[in-house]
């Protein structure tokens, strides 16, 4: 009898596994669940945001070349008719739309020319590193060019204002609610707890848990909110938050809240 039940869990016919075997398995089946869906939430926050945010860059480095192009063939149009006003506010919006493909050129322009000359940018007119700073330059670039009144002008021009609106929306939004965030963290002790309870083990913070910090917080942000915040956070771009970049964020609020908590570029 002994010896049956000692054989018997190795039998493909015997009885069950201990109960301590069965509770170990149960754990472990139950952990890797939990992995997998926590996982597919993150793969879908995370391409959601990073589709949001590529869909709006894309939009205006395209609308930026297409204001670059109707504004060249109007300004030579310009030129052949001897209208120096004409000349003049397209070479304006030229010059715009050129700035408008090295912000959001990112990606898409050779990154030796694009961060150098954004770099330059944001040290002289520092509202272009946040969301509705650049919304400003879109809208203020396309009324620019609307006002011209032919009909290439006022569909690009149009577009860019659009988006440009669109922009200031989203970027005073998120600022608001930014703000809302720093205030939840009053001292540099809560500051530290807040962001290790919901860092990572490599003790880093990311996407997914910045969301849910935020949501904790009490502010749930839209898909394009969510990028925008977490890019003015993420100095480094790499998709990560240190605690060093979230102390700084934090001080640079404390120190000018109303500035900021402008957004920046997602």
């Amino acid at each position: 009898m002994d010896q049956h039940q000692s054989n018997a869990p190795y039998h493909s016919g015997g009885s069950a596994p201990p109960s301590g075997a069965a509770a170990n398995i149960g754990m472990k089946m139950a952990t890797q669940g939990a992995t997998t869906a926590f996982k597919k939430q993150f793969g879908k926050v995370k391409t959601m945001a990073e589709e949001g945010s590529m869909t709006f860059r894309v939009a205006a480095f395209l609308g930026g070349i297409f204001m670059v192009i109707t504004s060249i063939l109007d300004c030579l149009d310009g030129l052949l008719h001897l209208s120096v006003i004409h000349v003049m506010i397209m070479s304006y919006v030229i010059i715009f739309a050129l700035m408008i493909c090295i912000l959001e050129g990112k990606g898409f322009l050779p990154s030796m020319i694009v961060d150098h000359l954004q770099e330059q940018m944001h040290d002289n007119a520092k509202f272009l590193r946040f969301v509705w700073g650049r919304g400003v330059l879109y809208f203020f670039a396309g009324s620019l060019q609307f006002s011209v009144m032919s009909f290439f002008n006022m569909i690009s021009g149009g577009f860019m204002m659009a988006l440009g609106g669109l922009s200031i929306m989203v970027g005073r939004s998120t600022a608001r609610k930014l703000s809302a965030i720093f205030k939840s963290m009053p001292d540099e002790t809560s500051l530290r707890a807040t962001f290790y309870t919901y860092a990572g083990e490599d003790g880093m913070m990311g996407l997914e848990e910045f969301r849910k910090m935020s949501e904790n917080a009490g502010f749930e942000l839209q898909p394009n909110e969510l990028v925008a915040a977490f890019s003015t956070i993420d100095k480094s771009q790499d998709e990560r938050l240190s605690y060093d970049e979230f102390k700084v964020w934090w001080f640079s609020i404390r120190t000018d809240q109303h500035h900021a908590c402008g957004i920046n570029s997602t």
